[in-house]
């Protein structure tokens, strides 16, 4: 079982199920694009607990002047990975400065766990050279290094006005921050569930105005924050109000919950699968609960009375009989049974054995039983029954 940690289908036929959320799955097809079997989650599908992390504080102060970042300028900042900026976001996050006067980005690209052989020398030249083909200059770029901890990564996002996601791959992480603390975020989602998460996100926190579908419309979004205080003003106080709410993707016990209900549902299929080939269950399962300690007599009348009533009903062939053998032998209750089929066939020249199939139904455990219960479709009530296995087996109704 696997999650969005993986970004596809595994492909893998060791992995049975993949867990994944309603908001990033884009159709009711979804399933098709899947080896394993899918699983949707309501909302996002993820959720994020930082636990006693959330308690750390900043190791670094930072303001603007430090950065010489003017105190007038409208500041662009993204988290991205450095594999996510991909030329085409550079070039869209370009142009967005090219229209906004006065702006200025700035990327923290890098984390504690980045490997030495990135290369950060090529990837800011390959910037620079971006920007200056649009008449804009080195200085408005300033590339922060490893921050130490999410309390530091606050610390710089206060400095900005506005949050820049990566699109085409996008994951969660990077977004957290800066909606926590309320800054405008510039999200596109794609066709493909990692191009989805942020847009889910911002849809469980009601912001969908937020969400672009192409890099026309990001641009736009961007340049239009950039150039209008009020609106990311308006837009931060939304957004600050709405995560006040813990919303799906930061509350832990709901989601836990879900997970619970999933973990329940996978393991009771799991035991579910081989009861129903055991049991060689059909389109329609009754089940019986015998008294096997009555008179022979009245257990051929409740036998008799049943199994004339199934071999004579017109759905037979698609009817198993799941007979419960509790405290009684499996080679004694053949014996009864077979001789209330034997005793049908010469006296009334009923052959039950033709269609119907019968099962017996030795000791299953409590979960066992829980899984077999919902693939049964009804208890054919005796005149005689074993009280006791029905509580057991909580098969009263």
């Amino acid at each position: 079982m696997v999650n969005l940690n993986s970004p596809a289908t595994t492909g893998m036929r060791h992995v049975d199920y993949y867990i994944s959320g309603q908001l990033i799955e884009r159709d009711d097809n979804a399933q098709q694009h899947y080896t394993e079997t899918l699983i949707t989650l309501n909302g996002s599908g993820l959720c994020l607990d930082f636990a006693t992390e959330a308690q750390r504080l900043a190791t670094i102060s930072v303001n603007r002047e430090d950065l010489d970042i003017d105190r007038n300028a409208v500041v662009f900042i993204s988290g991205a990975n450095l594999s996510e900026i991909t030329p085409e976001v550079e070039a869209a996050w370009v142009k967005v400065m090219a229209s906004v006067p006065n702006s200025k980005l700035v990327l923290y690209p890098f984390n504690n766990n980045s490997p030495s052989s990135l290369p950060i020398v090529q990837f800011k030249k390959r910037l620079v050279a971006a920007l200056t083909s649009q008449g804009l200059s080195e200085e408005q770029l300033t590339i922060l290094g490893p921050l130490p901890n999410r309390a530091d990564i606050k610390e710089c996002l206060k400095l900005a006005d506005i949050y820049l996601n990566s699109y085409y791959s996008s994951g969660i992480n990077a977004l957290i921050e800066p909606l926590e603390i309320g800054l405008p975020t510039v999200v596109m989602e794609g066709d493909t569930s990692l191009s989805r998460i942020g847009a889910s996100l911002l849809r469980e926190l009601q912001v969908p105005d937020l969400i672009t579908n192409t890099e026309s419309s990001y641009i736009q979004l961007a340049v239009a924050l950039g150039t209008n205080p009020e609106l990311r003003k308006q837009k931060s106080e939304q957004i600050k109000q709405n995560m006040q709410g813990n919303p799906r993707f930061l509350d832990s016990h709901a989601y836990s919950v879900q997970m619970g209900v999933i973990f329940q549902d996978v393991f009771l299929k799991h035991l579910a699968d081989p009861l129903s080939k055991d049991l060689k269950l059909r389109d329609i399962n009754l089940i019986i609960f015998p008294d096997w300690n009555q008179s022979e007599e009245s257990l051929n009348q409740d036998f008799s009375n049943v199994l004339k009533a199934i071999a004579t009903h017109p759905d037979r062939i698609r009817i198993t009989l799941v007979i419960d053998t509790t405290n009684i032998s499996e080679a004694d209750a053949e014996l009864a049974i077979s001789g209330v089929i034997m005793n049908l066939l010469m006296e009334e020249d009923l052959d039950v054995a033709d269609g119907l199939e019968i099962s017996l139904m030795g000791n299953l455990s409590e979960m066992q039983m829980k899984a077999l219960l919902p693939h049964i479709q009804g208890r054919i009530v005796l005149e005689n029954e074993n009280q006791q296995a029905l509580i057991q087996r909580k098969a009263i109704n």
